[in-house]
């Protein structure tokens, strides 16, 4: 046990001069002292900091304490708490010092400082170069150690536990020559050698040892032995049935082959169905068992000839009796296979606690724990078994009728099991269906009304060798807190994350916890430019000397919000729930495929349209009635731009026929601008440049339920998205599926807990393969330009990303097409002039953008902004423009591959994406022909040149449109008259932009647009 914190001096303590001398000529060298700070009383830090105090929640009788704290800057929790390692080291807790003073609830409040603070594109920099900043955070989260914890548990094949572990020793590597007599006669040695360390009548086992070693096994010793160990002797089926060990052996009762090569299960079935005493068989690490359903077939055949079989490979089978009991306590085993009734009764009597986790039990049989038999065991271990412990289930139908034979064992106290459903867990069902026990999981049954988990945690978890700063990114997000700075005018758009200190960060979780934790800016002067953030602790419940001080990790966070899903970065949450929620998310995709029809019709019509109309690309003028119209734009872009005589340009918006602004034009503006007056007078309703409902398209969340419902499911050019609002335990389950198929298909075992996941465990970045690749993008619902985006292929990152606002996580290109080595989109200009029928135009002008570095996988490379991320010219880094002509060429050299084909596959996308949206939203469409509007379509190019749909973005950017010229990609026929007019048609000038945007949507001309 440590002490908490050391109370710690101010961080701007004064110096202390050894003598009057030393402090005037050190006053003399000082620059004079700044004015005082602004913040000087109570009453001036509760009037500065008000909205700040209400937002920590904390209660208003604790302000003068955390003002006399925080002027002082006193860290005094060291001298009221302490801090315990528990789970073997790999987690701390924070203790109300024993011997101590309790601490009332509301009692004191205390200063928490933050040893981290940091943009999350910064983190891994600062890391690698911010000096001891990587070994002290791995030190406060655990992941200091390379023992680290290779994952919670291993499976089987991973390791050697058994029979080795019961005490026989083993047979150790290769011990000479692997004749059949030679690998016999270790195993009886070992065997009597087990037997004579168990203290089983050492001087007759040590003569009758001796004897056999002198005169091999010809003196019938082997005909009484029980037990055999034959692990990696390079076994293989012909040397197994030259041994005869029914005839040699015919009371053998335990056989271990662990780690030998059999590869026939039919032949080895056959070579130890003779076998009838066997009680228990290793094969282990063999090929006849190298995949679980062989293990599972070989098994079953195996029970059909020998009925007392109760161990195969570790796990119990449904043989199995209280002799399987005592093999699990070290009772049974190499030293003693067998024991007479009475003796066994007695050590089954004797029994108190027994561990019986990951042994494949699917029943607990009353005729094996009996109250007869085990009168005295209290506790038990049943974790990581495959018991129907379902909480989706009825109680009386599932978990009572599981569990009802442990309900009659008087002593038993203590259970660990695996519970899965859905959340919250009620334990005290549990409790009734035990009724002696006072410990569940861990827990205290009492510490429930205090809010315990039964969850198990989930601790840190990373291959051996991990480099520290990647165990540290890993382990982060079990540690880390957030907040975002606002102004009055202003939110940041990306947040602080942030790690407090030692004493902070031990607090574990509790549903119902004793303390609560809120982040706290302190203002010095007054402003933010002084902030200097804390954490504030103080207890919100009585808390006794050396009881656990926790808090909620989710506070006012409820199950409406997602809470369990979201619990899964902390503890471990059964992913059999989650699976489910993904399987239901697929059948809802399903049942809305009717819709589908619905917009393959109107897909059709379009299309029909559009073939009708390709006679009108020349670029005439339409019959549109002529006239002037007047304009009213925020846009600068517009009004630099927009030349036509058709269009003057008015400031008051009461009297324009087109509105173009980047503002919502809703209530709020109509009856501002005077559109509801001029309405209500009969006057002719202006054209706005917005569609009514068009966040079906723009946002984020809803542009991927609108193409889910309109086709019952998504379509190739729209990757997987979930909507991390209300879709957390489904894209859980889709993550979880994919992490277990990746392993499976590289032959590895996951290492326990979301820290990677199978493709980190082999250290090689994204999967190779598409279809197993768990890389994702987290976007903000409606922020554009790449704006608090994240890359991650890590499961708690991705869950507490979600904390910082509404954002959609997709599944992520990890697969692109290239430009010169480098990841690219292309921004595209949609004209919507109506959609039944559907009226849409493609501008021919579009730009690719291009990422700044070289495309990578790496997991170092993946908060790399330059790397992943193609808007530069936001993002204060420079960017590089290839005129659009330049670039189609050279894409086409470089894939061999027409652009024809891309353009008319971006073409068919973009008609579906209309089709879907009047389909799933026909308010869509007004009553009145009055919008008309341009949306910006950022495509990127899978490796198959699939088109990908990121964004559509209202009231788009066009800066490049209006900046650089562009020659056509697809030439227009000659004249065969004026060359020079020729050589002027094939350039798209940045003045025309807008008065071919204009002239298409106001004047019905189709000059450098193409009808979709």
């Amino acid at each position: 046990m440590a002490p908490a914190a050391d109370p710690s001096p101010p961080r701007n303590a004064p110096p202390r001069p050894s003598d009057a001398e030393a402090s005037a000529a050190l006053a003399e060298s000082l620059p004079p002292p700044p004015p005082p700070p602004r913040i000087q009383t109570l009453a001036d830090f509760v009037k500065v900091h008000e909205m700040l105090l209400l937002a920590t929640g904390l209660p208003r009788e604790l302000y003068p304490r955390l003002f006399e704290k925080i002027m002082a800057e006193r860290f005094d929790a060291g001298s009221r708490f302490a801090i315990e390692e528990v789970e073997g080291g790999r987690q701390r807790r924070v203790v109300l010092t024993p011997g101590g003073q309790g601490l009332d609830a509301k009692g004191d409040v205390f200063l928490v400082d933050h040893a981290w603070s940091f943009r999350l594109g910064q983190a891994r920099e600062q890391l690698e170069t911010v000096p001891k900043l990587a070994a002290r955070m791995a030190a406060l989260m655990c992941v200091g150690g390379e023992e680290g914890g290779e994952g919670e548990g291993e499976g089987e094949g991973q390791g050697k536990t058994e029979p080795e572990g019961q005490g026989a020793g083993g047979n150790g590597g290769n011990k000479g020559a692997n004749s059949v007599d030679d690998i016999i006669l270790r195993a009886v040695r070992a065997a009597l050698d087990a037997r004579n360390q168990g203290g089983e009548g050492e001087g007759e086992v040590e003569s009758e040892s001796s004897r056999e070693v002198e005169g091999g096994v010809e003196g019938g010793v082997e005909r009484d032995e029980e037990w055999l160990e034959m692990d990696g002797e390079g076994i293989d089926e012909d040397m197994l049935e030259a041994m005869k060990l029914h005839e040699r052996f015919p009371n053998l009762v335990g056989l271990s082959l662990w780690g030998n090569r059999l590869t026939d299960a039919a032949r080895v079935a056959s070579i130890l169905s003779p076998l009838a005493s066997l009680k228990a068989l290793w094969l282990n690490d063999n090929p006849c068992v190298a995949t679980e359903s062989s293990a599972v077939a070989l098994r079953n055949t195996l029970l059909a000839s020998l009925p007392n079989l109760e161990l195969f490979n570790r796990h119990f089978t449904r043989c199995y009796s209280t002799w399987a009991l005592l093999f699990a306590a070290d009772v049974a085993g190499p030293h003693c296979a067998t024991l007479a009734d009475d003796m066994a009764a007695a050590e089954l009597a004797r029994l108190t606690e027994i561990d019986l986790s990951d042994r494949g039990i699917v029943e607990l049989k009353q005729e094996v724990f009996s109250p007869a038999l085990l009168p005295n065991l209290a506790r038990i271990n049943l974790s990581r078994n495959p018991l129907p412990l379902s909480l989706l289930a009825p109680i009386d139908a599932s978990r009572s009728s599981v569990l009802l034979p442990l309900a009659s064992l008087p002593s038993l106290r203590s259970v660990q099991i695996d519970l899965e459903g859905p959340f919250p867990f009620d334990p005290y069902e549990t409790a009734r269906t035990l009724p002696h026990l006072s410990s569940l999981n861990g827990a205290l049954l009492s510490s429930f009304t205090r809010g315990g988990s039964w969850m198990f945690p989930r601790l840190p978890a990373c291959q051996p060798g991990t480099p520290l700063v990647d165990r540290v990114l890993h382990a982060m997000w079990r540690h880390v807190c957030s907040y975002k700075l606002a102004t009055e005018t202003q939110l940041d758009e990306s947040a602080v994350w942030y790690v407090m200190d030692e004493f902070g960060s031990a607090f574990r979780h509790s549903d119902l916890p004793n303390f609560r934790c809120s982040p706290f800016l302190f203002l010095p002067d007054g402003s933010f430019t002084s902030a200097v953030s804390y954490s504030l602790v103080w207890p919100v419940a009585a808390v006794q000397p050396g009881e656990e001080c926790t808090r909620d990790f989710l506070a006012g966070v409820g199950e409406e919000q997602q809470r369990s899903a979201k619990l899964s970065v902390w503890f471990h949450t059964p992913s059999s729930f989650f699976k489910q929620a993904y399987e239901q998310r697929i059948v809802k995709f399903a049942a809305a495929a009717a819709k589908h029809a619905e917009a393959t019709t109107l897909l059709a019509t379009a299309e029909s349209d559009n073939k009708g109309d390709k006679e009108a690309q020349g670029g005439g003028s339409g019959a549109a009635e002529r006239r002037v119209y007047r304009v009213f734009t925020d846009i600068p872009h517009v009004t630099d731009n927009l030349s036509r005589p058709e269009f003057a340009f008015v400031d008051n918006p009461s009297e324009a026929d087109i509105i173009w602004t980047s503002m919502q034009v809703d209530d709020a503006f109509r009856e501002a601008a005077g559109l509801k007056e001029r309405r209500d007078k009969g006057g002719e309703e202006p054209f706005i440049n917005q569609f009514p409902f068009e966040a079906c398209i723009v946002m984020k969340h809803h542009l991927a339920k609108t193409i889910q419902q309109a086709y019952g499911g998504t379509r190739p050019w729209l990757q997987d998205t979930y909507d991390m609002q209300c879709e957390l335990a489904a894209l859980i389950g889709c993550f979880l599926e994919r992490e277990v198929a990746a392993a499976a298909a590289a032959g590895q075992k996951l290492i326990a807990g979301y820290e990677g996941g199978a493709e980190v465990a082999k250290g090689t970045g994204s999967s190779e393969e598409p279809e197993l690749d768990n890389t994702w993008i987290m976007k903000p619902w409606n922020l554009a330009r790449s704006m608090d985006a994240t890359v991650s292929r890590h499961l708690a990152q991705i869950l507490r990303l979600g904390e910082t606002g509404p954002k959609v996580c997709q599944k992520y290109i990890s697969r692109p097409a290239l430009f010169n080595g480098r990841k690219f989109d292309m921004r595209f200009i949609v004209l919507l002039k109506r959609l039944k029928p559907l009226e849409a135009y493609l501008s021919d002008v579009f730009w690719a953008r291009i990422a700044n570095k070289a495309y990578s996988q790496m997991e170092d490379s993946l908060s790399d902004f330059q790397t992943h991320f193609t808007v530069m010219n936001y993002s204060g880094h420079k960017y590089e423009h290839v005129p659009t002509h330049e670039f189609v060429r050279a894409f086409e050299q470089q894939h061999n591959v027409t652009w024809q084909s891309i353009d008319q596959s971006v073409q068919r996308m973009l008609r579906e994406l209309l089709a879907a949206a009047v389909t799933v939203h026909p308010e869509m469409q007004p009553d009145g022909d009055t919008c008309r509007a341009i949306y910006g379509v950022d495509v990127m190019l899978d490796d198959q040149f699939q088109p990908k749909l990121l964004e559509v973005t209202y009231c788009p950017d066009c800066t490049r449109a209006v900046t650089y010229d562009m020659k056509r990609v697809f030439p227009r026929p000659s004249s065969g008259g004026n060359a020079e007019a020729d050589e002027e048609s094939e350039w798209l000038r940045p003045k025309s932009f807008f008065n071919d945007v204009f002239g298409c949507l106001f004047l019905g001309e189709t000059r450098n647009v193409r009808r979709l």
